[in-house]
């Protein structure tokens, strides 16, 4: 026969409460161990997904010009006379292009490694007028044209090249298809570059004459996957945004009014 004093029991019922005290923490552990790990995988899923939707956006337009180049290579070889000319520009307009995307795929890879952009000196007007040449054909093909208005003593900033660019190549791009989409006559980009004070800064602006941006779309013109295009992904702006962000800036719609639409952002200068 067991006896069992007062004593001795609330001890008994202490022990096991506390043993299965600690079951339960155990079973909480496990149970937080397995959804960090369903959560990195979710993380994991989502960097690779969100890269791989940017990277296809950011290669898909240089791949788009350098195909509409070579099949403008491959017409004039079928001609009776060659106009070897036009035909060395378009082979050198293309390799630009298929040197672009090259840029964007080492830049990304980069990006994603460090987690910060590959900072280097910039020459704003350089930049400029590189992405011009890149945006031209196809604007050209269009029928608009772009003109540039940058001063040639712009200040360097400092800040990854190609993402930069890309940034421009995004704006001058949306430019080129809000007006192509609308048929504006006479199609007509401008970008403006200047520097300004307080605080020190490099201001760009792509200004277009096309349609406008309706207000249902400028609430959240720089989200993902807001696009007024029918074939558009809604990712340009969202990673301009980034981009710029990252370099200390800021991007922004000005105003957009039909007929002078604009967007510009801002880069910072360093003083001292």
């Amino acid at each position: 026969m067991l006896v069992l004093s007062a004593t001795g029991l609330t001890v008994g019922v202490v022990v096991t409460e506390r043993k299965h005290a600690d079951e339960t923490v155990r079973e909480m552990e496990r149970q937080l161990k397995a959804k960090e790990v369903e959560a990195a995988q979710a993380a994991r899923f989502n960097l690779v997904s969100g890269t791989a939707a940017a990277l296809g956006h950011e290669i898909n337009q240089p791949m788009t010009a350098a195909r509409a180049l070579a099949r403008s290579v491959q017409e004039l070889l079928r001609g009776p006379v060659p106009n070897l000319a036009r035909i060395e520009a378009n082979i050198g307009n293309l390799i630009i292009q298929i040197d672009h995307a090259g840029g964007v795929v080492r830049r990304m890879r980069e990006f994603l490694r460090r987690g910060r952009p590959h900072s280097s000196t910039v020459a704003i007007r350089e930049l400029l007028t590189n992405a011009m040449a890149l945006a031209g054909p196809e604007a050209a093909s269009k029928d608009i044209s772009i003109t540039l208005d940058a001063p040639d003593d712009l200040p360097i900033v400092h800040g990854d090249a190609v993402q930069l660019q890309q940034v421009v190549l995004n704006l001058v791009r949306n430019a080129e298809e809000a007006v192509a989409d609308a048929r504006t006559p006479n199609g007509h980009i401008t970008v403006v570059a200047c520097r300004l004070e307080a605080p020190a800064r490099i201001e760009i602006s792509i200004v277009d004459n096309g349609p406008g941006i309706t207000a249902e779309v400028v609430e959240r013109l720089f989200h993902p996957l807001t696009t007024s295009k029918t074939d558009g992904l809604g990712l340009g702006l969202s990673i301009s945004a980034s981009i710029v962000e990252a370099h200390g800036g800021r991007i922004w719609l000005q105003t957009g009014k039909g007929g002078a639409t604009e967007f510009r952002f801002s880069l910072p200068l360093e003083t001292g």
